[in-house]
């Protein structure tokens, strides 16, 4: 992940209302993990981070910010779409119980960095706009 996106949103983190300090850890073990090259932490944390987001979106779920955010580019929004996708790959790493065959995950299997780096850019957006006095923390349904 960007490394100064993380800077910007640990800047920002001091002055929302939400504490941001998870997620920036989950990142920073993230960014750890690939380096490493280990796939499994990897989906795990990519997982971990679209599930903790949702709520600084106004939603429960990030299906539910996937749909119903008004993102602030179409490219955006797209590639929030299709980061998605990848919650699939997340459920089989975590919950896929042991067997006789061998694992089919792989570095190759993680979203591609600007799908993740799209969705933070956007938080950093929403986050910016409740310092600025424009937004509550109030979750609604999907």
């Amino acid at each position: 992940m960007d490394t100064d996106l993380l800077d910007r949103l640990g800047e920002i983190g001091e002055k929302t209302t939400w504490s941001l300090d998870k997620l920036l850890d989950l990142a920073h073990e993230l960014n750890v993990n690939y380096i490493a090259g280990h796939p499994y932490p990897c989906q795990a944390l990519v997982r971990a981070i679209i599930d903790h987001i949702p709520p600084a979106f106004g939603q429960r779920t990030f299906a539910g910010v996937v749909s119903s955010h008004g993102w602030s580019s179409q490219t955006d929004g797209s590639h929030a779409k299709r980061l998605a996708a990848y919650r699939t790959t997340g459920d089989d790493v975590m919950h896929r119980q042991i067997r006789n065959d061998p694992s089919l995950i792989s570095m190759d299997d993680l979203p591609p960095r600007t799908q993740l780096n799209a969705v933070l850019r956007e938080l950093l957006v929403v986050l910016e706009k409740e310092t600025e006095g424009g937004t509550s923390n109030d979750v609604v349904g999907d």
